[in-house]
């Protein structure tokens, strides 16, 4: 029998940051800090390593990092692992003192080498909203 998610224990998506395959780049909905977002991304858009072994198993993949706070380390998150065209990330929760997101995305494969999707090197930014808070 197949693991079936409990819809009462579904978290809601708060936003969506887009990839579009023609190279534009938008948030739908609402990036929140403590809430959670996905990240849509078109793989057409990072196409430098599409290595297969046996057969026709695919040995390339496409992972975000991302930086909640400019000094911290990436995070990084697999968008893709050998599947084509539009693929949506985990959802990912927003610490609480964040005010930016940047992402950036890397495609690897057997060829050892490195493909970056990165608005040459400037990488991709995008504004958080902070809750309000509310004392009785």
């Amino acid at each position: 029998m197949p693991l079936q998610r409990d819809p009462a224990k579904t978290e809601r998506i708060y936003g969506d940051i887009i990839f579009s395959p023609e190279w534009q780049e938008y948030v739908f909905g609402s990036l929140v800090c403590g809430h959670t977002f996905v990240i849509k991304y078109d793989t057409g858009r990072l196409t430098g390593d599409r290595s297969r072994i046996i057969g026709d198993n695919s040995a390339w993949k496409i992972v975000a990092q991302i930086k909640f706070k400019a000094s911290e380390n990436p995070v990084p998150v697999i968008v893709s692992c050998g599947t084509e065209g539009s693929v949506t990330t985990h959802p990912i929760r927003i610490p609480l003192d964040t005010e930016e997101i940047e992402v950036w995305f890397v495609n690897t494969g057997t060829s050892g080498q490195e493909f970056f999707d990165s608005r040459f090197g400037n990488n991709y930014h995008f504004q958080v909203q902070r809750l309000n808070s509310y004392t009785a």
